[in-house]
Formats: structure tokens, sequence, C-alpha cells
């Protein structure tokens, strides 16, 4: 057969299945992209898109090359959980080659250069962007995102400067002990809920402030969480996990990477309550769908792993 109309019927083949894959299925998608030592992840469902992060380079940019629909260049929303570079250094090349609609951030201000040039794109692009607080909820038809943290600023305060609640019991051995950076207390944590299925996704979130959700009786049991902080071990405490009571965890991590990411204490939090680990270091890219009642992983085009 002439070679022209093998590469005509294999393209056509791929397109079939690409659409197949990506159609407007009553299912939702969730994809760590793997990024290296960063946090990347996309929700999609039909043809909306949330991408929590954008990693620390452009290698967001194959993951959603790969899991948007075909003729779909929209993000509907991008959450910078917060403004270190690991976090939206891929958030810049995203805006550059698809529309956004609308980015999410925690309101803190960094002198970074990659903050700034984000700052930039962002008023140049005319993106609508919109200050996170607890209580905040975006929607649309079954999936729905509600922001955990961080507390609400008060009305007189335009940018957030801290997120170390004082109203907390100060018997908290964590927040005497406080180990964290501003910028990670401040991590937007934020919850997807469809159907039965739920996500939390807490950027790199500390125990200190962990403490401060578990006391605030906000906590619920999740199908996934997103381990915070990549694994450190300054993140997951036993009584957040209890709380929250998952069932799979992702961890997105460098290979290698020198910090350490992740720790065995968190590791071996995680195995002793039985809780299936995904780590992009060791697993790469990993994807899961949901009706809202059943959870796979997805393993290539076709085939399922019903967890």
């Amino acid at each position: 057969m002439n070679k022209k109309y093998i590469f005509i019927w294999v393209t056509f083949a791929l397109l079939a299945v690409i659409l197949l894959k990506q159609g407007g299925k009553d299912q939702l998608r969730v994809i760590m992209c793997d990024v290296g030592q960063g946090d990347a992840l996309l929700i999609t469902y039909k043809n909306t898109q949330m991408l929590i992060d954008g990693g620390p380079n452009d290698k967001v940019l194959g993951c959603l090359r790969m899991h948007m629909p075909l003729f779909d260049h929209t993000i509907e929303w991008i959450v910078a959980t917060h403004p270190d570079a690991d976090h939206i250094s891929g958030i810049i090349p995203v805006i550059k080659e698809y529309k956004v609609d609308q980015i999410i951030t925690n309101g803190m201000m960094s002198k970074t250069k990659v903050f700034s040039e984000l700052t930039q794109l962002i008023a140049e692009r005319h993106i609508h962007e919109t200050t996170a607080s607890e209580g905040d909820m975006f929607q649309y038809e079954k999936e729905r995102f509600l922001i955990v943290w961080p507390p609400r600023l008060p009305e007189q305060q335009k940018q957030r400067e801290n997120c170390d609640n004082a109203d907390t019991s100060s018997k908290n051995e964590y927040r005497q002990n406080a180990t964290y950076s501003s910028t990670n207390a401040c991590s937007i944590v934020i919850k997807l809920e469809f159907g039965d299925f739920s996500a939390l996704f807490t950027g790199d979130l500390e125990i200190s402030q962990e403490q401060i959700l578990i006391f605030s009786g906000k906590l619920t049991p999740v199908t996934v969480l997103k381990v915070g902080h990549h694994g450190s071990t300054h993140s997951t405490s036993q009584e957040f996990l209890e709380k929250t009571r998952p069932k799979l965890a992702f961890i997105s991590v460098g290979k290698k990477n020198s910090y350490g990411h992740p720790t065995k204490r968190v590791l071996d939090l995680l195995s002793a309550m039985n809780i299936r680990i995904f780590r992009t270091d060791r697993d790469g890219e990993v994807e899961l769908e949901t009706d809202g009642m059943r959870v796979w992983q997805t393993d290539g085009w076709y085939h399922k792993i019903s967890l």
C-alpha cells in the first residue's frame, strides 16, 4: 500500500482513538502531570478544565496536549496555590499557549523574576484574577471545587502576608515549633467533589496549618489526597491523615531530588494506613478516571484498572 495512504489511515485511527477517549463522557479525570520537582495537576470534565499549579518548567504543556480535548484551547481555571517557582513557572508557557478564563491565587506577592513575569502576563492577557479564601466555590455541572484554605483577608487588607491564625489554640505543639515559610503556610487548599468521589489538593501546606484545619472541624474523608509539599518532613501529620482518610495519595516529586522528598516518615505513615501511593518520580504521569462512584487508574488509551 502507498505510504501516503498508510499515513492517512494511521492518522485517522489515532484521531478516532483520541476523540473517543476525550469525548463528552460524563466522567471526570484527574491527572498528576510528571513535571519533575514541582506540582501540576489537571482536572478535566467534558470541555472544562482546572489546572492546579504549573510545575517548574514547560513540561506541563506536554501533559495538557495529551489530555485536553482535541479542539479545546481554553482552560477555565488555573490555580496558583502559592508563588513559589516550582509551582508557578510552568503557568507562564500555559498562558502563552492557551486561553485562560480565570486565575486563582492566594493573594501573596513575591519579589522573584518569575512572579513578576507571571503578573505582567496576566495583566497583558486581561485574565480575571481572584484571591482565594476559605468558603469560595467554583462549579461546573456536577464538579465542584471548594476552597478550604487560606482564611479570609480582613476587609482593609488587600495583600496576604501570613496565614498563622492567632485564634487557634496556643497549646498546639506544631504551631509552637512552626518552621514553615509564609508562602507555604498560605498555600491554597482546594477540595474537588464529584458525586461520591473527592480529592484534596494541598499545595505546599505544612503541619502547622494542617492542625488549624483539623481544629476547625472542616476536614472530611476524601478519595484522593495530594500530599503536601512533595512529602517533606514538615507536612502530612498522622492526625491530618486520620481526618482525611484518603484511599489514594499523590506525591508530585522529582527523581533523585536534593531535598530528600518524599521522606521516609511520610511514606511510612501512608503505608501504615494502607493508602495506595502514586509518585511521579517512580510512576511518571498518573491518571485517574471516575464516574462519581467508581474510580479507575487509566493505563494507556483503553485498559482501566479498578482501584
